[in-house]
C-alpha cells in the first residue's frame, strides 16, 4: 500500500504521527520526504506544454522571437521535476503530435 500526504512542515503534529501508527499498525514504513514543487501543475495541462514549444517554433520560422517570463518560468519548473515525470510528460506529447507527422 501506497499513501501520499501533502502538507505543509508547520502542520505536522503527533495526531499526524498516531494516525501513521495507526494505519500501518505493526509493519515496516519508509518515509521519504521532499519539497513540493509549486509549478509541477503547470506541465500537467496538454496546453501548457505546447505553448512552452511557441517560441521555438518561432525561431524555426524566422517568426520574432518574444521573450515570455512565464515560460522561462515553466521551463525551469520542468527541469526540476524528476527525470521519469519529465519523460512521461515527453511522451505524452510525442503521442499527441503523431498523427501530425503521419
Amino acid at each position: 500500500m501506497q499513501s501520499v500526504y501533502r502538507l505543509k512542515a508547520s502542520e505536522l503534529d503527533d495526531r499526524f504521527i498516531q494516525g501513521l501508527k495507526s494505519t500501518y499498525k505493526g509493519k515496516e514504513i519508509e518515509i521519504i520526504v521532499c519539497e513540493v514543487d509549486e509549478n509541477k501543475h503547470l506541465f500537467k495541462s496538454i496546453a501548457n506544454q505546447l505553448k512552452s514549444t511557441q517560441p521555438i517554433e518561432n525561431v524555426d520560422n524566422k517568426n520574432s522571437i518574444e521573450t515570455d517570463l512565464s515560460s522561462l518560468s515553466e521551463r525551469r519548473a520542468f527541469l526540476k521535476l524528476p527525470i521519469n515525470e519529465r519523460r512521461k510528460i515527453l511522451a505524452e506529447q510525442a503521442e499527441n503530435i503523431q498523427e501530425h507527422y503521419q
